[in-house]
């Protein structure tokens, strides 16, 4: 177990040197018929024709196709998609405010079954491979790859984490937004109970997991910021301390009224534009403005700016997929204790609306319309 309670008072390991599995290595299953029930079967079921939603053309419907599993490389994973999570990034790719090569199947936050495996060469592992077996209900992330609005997509198997007491609904909805909040808040802000924050919040659920994280786990008094008062009543529902309506020239009185002259210990943004050169001017001499990986943001706080300022703070961008490719064992470990806090109920993405896969393009529209308040998905299991 690697979440640790001393005196009710919750701790988590991140020491590089954490060895995160310790079963023995799986071989290859593809040849073999020992040990995994109905094995030739799921791999019948792979090598079959399967649908996915495909991007032929920049800001245009998706279109449901047919298409054929490709072969698996080594240290990769086929997995039978339940759901898939509709994320403000996939939006950004299916406008062009990201550069992707059409076609293009989006979706790279997934949940689902494993189905097939081909595992690292022992020289290449770093572990990640040695508990993951077909059969396994597993969530991944396939972000560099993208093609999780299909029967069956790809991933690395150091983007595969699996779990066992959470409904797949949910865990499709977890990683990116609650592995960023943990990375955010205990590595980078030493967040502690009764700390004071500014959390800023739109559609798609970020702001909401780093409430959730902050108030429900950590204990922390948490003034929720939104552009509406809808979402600002959600957030006092979640376990906000105060939650306000956001309004640039009158927020630092706002927030200063509810929590007094000094300001807020920390601020996690996950909008931009006005709302962080609003949140900016609400954190104390020397807090921490954390600033989420907000796809396609153009309109950040110039460094210029930053001078401006009537106080100093600290100021640090977070990107959960930098983590991956530079600090591995502290990307596994984070998306780690994300799960095992939800499989203990102590925190719980909102996950309000779920479309068919034939319904895509209703979940593409509901996204870019911010209707619904947390995680969109996608189910694409008949």
């Amino acid at each position: 177990m690697r979440t640790i309670f001393v005196n009710s008072t919750l701790f988590f390991n991140f020491s590089s040197n954490t060895k995160f599995y310790c079963r023995p290595r799986i071989s290859s299953l593809l040849n073999t018929k020992r040990c995994v029930p109905n094995l030739q079967s799921r791999i019948r079921e792979a090598s079959q024709s399967q649908k996915a939603a495909f991007c032929h053309k920049l800001d245009e419907p998706l279109k449901i196709d047919d298409y054929k599993d490709e072969k698996l490389n080594k240290g990769e994973v086929r997995i039978k998609v339940h759901y898939c999570a509709l994320n403000p990034r996939d939006l950004r790719l299916l406008e062009g405010v990201i550069p992707a090569k059409t076609p293009f199947i989006p979706g790279y936050e997934v949940s689902g079954e494993v189905i097939e495996i081909k595992a690292s060469d022992g020289k290449d592992s770093k572990d990640d491979d040695e508990s993951i077996e077909v059969g396994d209900k597993v969530v991944a992330l396939s972000k560099s790859w993208l093609g999780g609005l299909r029967t069956h997509c790809v991933a690395p198997i150091k983007d595969v984490w699996k779990f066992k007491a959470i409904e797949s609904e949910k865990a499709a909805g977890l990683i990116i937004n609650y592995g960023h909040a943990l990375l955010s808040l205990f590595r980078r802000a030493k967040i502690k109970k009764d700390k004071v924050l500014v959390i800023t919040a739109d559609t798609g659920g970020r702001g909401l997991a780093a409430l959730d994280i902050a108030a429900n786990v950590y204990k922390a008094k948490v003034v929720g910021v939104s552009d509406s008062s809808e979402m600002a009543d959600f957030m006092r529902e979640r376990g906000a301390w105060s939650a306000i309506k956001m309004d640039t020239k009158s927020l630092k009185a706002a927030v200063r009224d509810i929590v007094g002259d000094k300001g807020v210990d920390i601020v996690y943004e996950t909008v931009g534009g006005n709302f962080l050169h609003g949140a900016m001017q609400c954190v104390k001499h020397e807090g921490l403005v954390i600033i989420a990986d907000i796809p396609g943001s153009d309109d950040s706080v110039k460094p210029a700016e930053w001078f401006n300022m009537p106080h100093t703070f600290n100021m640090t961008a977070l990107s959960l997929h930098h983590y991956r490719d530079h600090d591995l064992p502290v990307y596994r470990q984070a998306v780690s204790d994300v799960i095992e806090l939800c499989e203990q109920n102590l925190i719980s993405p909102d996950v309000p609306h779920t479309f068919d896969l034939k319904d895509v393009n209703e979940a593409v529209q509901t996204l870019k319309e911010h209707k619904v308040l947390g995680k969109i998905l996608v189910k694409v299991a008949n």
